[in-house]
């Protein structure tokens, strides 16, 4: 492993992440969950969600934050809270899939109209038997499609109420989950899309290659003692619009995932990866999937920046998209790249030994995919964004340039 690695991975944010999204004063998107009829009778999991416009005018949403892109009930992302009967949160279990955000990825809803939703819960979420609560993660609404060319701001942020569940051993028992990622349907690559991939990989190889000379020539180094030294990152322009801390990172502290430090450490990771290896990249129909479904995995651990082992799975949409580019076929490898756990070795100064340390995996969240959606949360919540896929993958992108 190269020893930069262990250098950004012992980079630490010494200040609270400001993790709050700006509310709106009152949300004309009201959200409920209700248990479904079939979970009071025959304990099926089951919860209805509910997304109702309020207001006097029409409201859109992403179709991508909804259960209306689940694939066969599988959730494209952790679109719930689900917690325990001890406070815990509950590990989500679904699928984590690069949905592209157009004009035609949002739902129109009119006023006084809803649309309901059934959701199974133990096939998204890792329960045992017992009570949960769920309710809806927040989520961002607008007064028209989303638009490259007019990114108008949000209406307002919604969420729900939460509801309890219970979850008999007998529904664990039944459960079918998988928690690898699905077999192929179709089986392998054409000769035209293995193109398409290698020369997509070429160019995520080429966005992720200069990293280590970026942070280093926004560090200065500052001598410990006579013999060692540590590195202390400034952020510039291109990374306060991704990831939304301003001040500077100690690369001599105590290594913390979290904060810009996990930005740092993250993109470090991935950087890393794509120069030692490549991971395994197939061809999914995608059945069920959202039709701007570009690409899905899920969560390998992977050591000695090892790719090479582990699988992301395109699906059709990946091959109308650029090879580079903003929304492209390289960022796209680069965003599910980064729902990965990487192992790295961490240190708190050049000369340190180092240690054992985990950095990722990254998330998708609800109001994080796009282009102005991953900015949005620089702004407001810059502790999601360092924990957002769609937000590594524009800040390797840079189109346009920051």
């Amino acid at each position: 492993m190269r020893k930069i690695i262990s250098v950004l991975a012992a980079i630490v944010m010494a200040f609270v992440a400001r993790d709050v999204p700006a509310q709106a004063a009152s949300s004309q998107l009201s959200i409920s969950i209700d248990r479904a009829a079939d979970q009071v009778k025959a304990d099926s999991g089951d919860v209805l969600i509910t997304y109702k416009n309020t207001g006097k005018e029409p409201i859109f949403i992403f179709r991508g934050s909804t259960p209306l892109s689940a694939a066969n009930g599988v959730l494209p992302n952790d679109q719930f809270s689900v917690v325990d009967e001890q406070g815990q949160p509950v590990k989500f279990i679904g699928q984590l899939v690069k949905i592209v955000v157009t004009e035609s990825s949002f739902i129109r809803i009119e006023a006084g109209r809803s649309i309901t939703i059934p959701v199974n819960i133990p096939k998204n979420y890792d329960v045992t038997n017992g009570n949960y609560e769920v309710s809806a993660r927040e989520l961002v609404y607008y007064a028209k499609p989303w638009s490259r060319s007019d990114q108008q701001p949000n209406l307002g942020v919604s969420t729900s109420v939460p509801v309890k569940l219970w979850i008999s051993p007998s529904l664990i028992s039944r459960r079918q989950v998988s928690l690898v990622s699905p077999a192929v349907v179709g089986g392998s690559c054409s000769a035209t899309q293995t193109t398409a991939i290698q020369a997509a990989l070429v160019a995520a190889k080429n966005m992720t290659g200069g990293f280590s000379t970026y942070v280093l020539s926004h560090s200065t180094i500052v001598p410990i003692g006579t013999t060692d030294g540590k590195a202390i990152f400034h952020p510039d322009a291109r990374f306060i619009y991704w990831f939304g801390y301003s001040a500077d990172i100690d690369g001599g502290a105590t290594y913390v995932d979290s904060g810009a430090a996990r930005g740092i450490s993250m993109a470090g990771a991935i950087a890393n990866g794509l120069g030692e290896s490549e991971p395994i990249i197939q061809c999914d129909t995608c059945p069920g999937y959202d039709p701007m479904a570009a690409a899905h995995t899920q969560n390998p651990t992977i050591t000695n920046d090892d790719l090479s082992q582990n699988t992301i799975w395109t699906c059709p949409y990946f091959f109308s998209l650029p090879t580079s580019g903003s929304d492209s076929q390289a960022g796209t490898i680069i965003h599910e790249l980064s729902h990965w756990t990487y192992k790295a070795t961490c240190t708190h100064s050049f000369n340190d030994p180092g240690y054992s340390c985990t950095v990722g995996p990254t998330t998708d969240y609800v109001n994080g995919y796009g282009y102005s959606a991953a900015h949005n949360l620089a702004v407001n919540s810059p502790g999601m964004a360092v924990n957002n896929g769609d937000n590594y993958e524009y800040f390797f992108e840079n189109t346009p340039a920051k």
